[in-house]
């Protein structure tokens, strides 16, 4: 079971991948060329979307040996708390940007591919609720899990995508404001108090340090 819920994960991303594609927003050059954007943020260059498949895949699958562990109400609530939160992200967040974006914009809302999104990350934030407040996590998936997501603050907060084009300087890329930064900050401290909730103080150190690691090196290249 733990499986299907891995490959559920992949599948989405592929969709909204192939929705981006069919928008004409998948590929830089489909951005340019077809959409007549000169600047803005495709789908292969979002960090976030290559976090949800590399990163989130494989936590859905180590999140999924505890779903027996929440009752059926609290499982209702958490996913519930996840879809509004979510909502409230895509709608007031992603859709004020004024640069396309392959999940939203100001011009044009949310992309179909947005819409996959925004249900595909309220069901993550569900399964974060009930890992972190419900279940017991042992210490190895408390871990992981918690390491992994510090990485996919970095990556959907596109410091990655700022690192290389410190490096490559691409015509296509749009500047990044400091919210991003902030963004990071506020979810690592989120994240570390989530961790001590759950039992894992040691972890919570590890996580700690990585978030200092994050901070140090937004700062050197922001």
């Amino acid at each position: 079971m733990n499986f299907y819920f891995a490959l559920v994960s992949v599948l989405v991303v592929l969709v909204e991948a192939t929705l981006a594609y069919f928008d004409g927003m998948f590929l830089p050059s489909q951005m340019v060329l077809v959409r007549k954007y000169p600047v803005g943020l495709p789908f292969v260059a979002h960090g976030g979307m290559w976090g949800d498949l590399f990163l989130i895949s494989p936590f859905v699958y180590m999140i999924g040996k505890y779903r027996n562990e929440g009752s059926f109400t609290a499982m209702l609530c958490m996913f519930a708390i996840g879809l509004i939160s979510s909502g409230a992200m895509h709608g007031f967040v992603y859709t004020q940007g004024e640069l396309p974006d392959s999940l939203a914009s100001a011009r044009q809302g949310l992309t179909p591919a947005g819409w996959f999104h925004l249900f595909y990350f309220g069901a993550v934030v569900g399964l974060l609720l009930l890992f972190y407040f419900w279940s017991k996590p042992v210490g190895e998936d408390l871990m992981i899990v918690s390491v992994f997501l510090t990485i996919h603050l970095l990556l959907g907060n596109h410091v990655g995508l700022k690192l290389v084009n410190s490096r490559f300087h691409f015509p296509w890329c749009p500047p990044f404001s400091t919210s991003s930064f902030v963004t990071v900050m506020v979810g690592d401290v989120l994240l570390v108090g989530a961790t001590t909730y759950a039992g894992g103080i040691w972890t919570a150190e590890i996580v700690l340090l990585f978030s200092i690691a994050e901070i140090v090196l937004i700062t050197r290249i922001w």
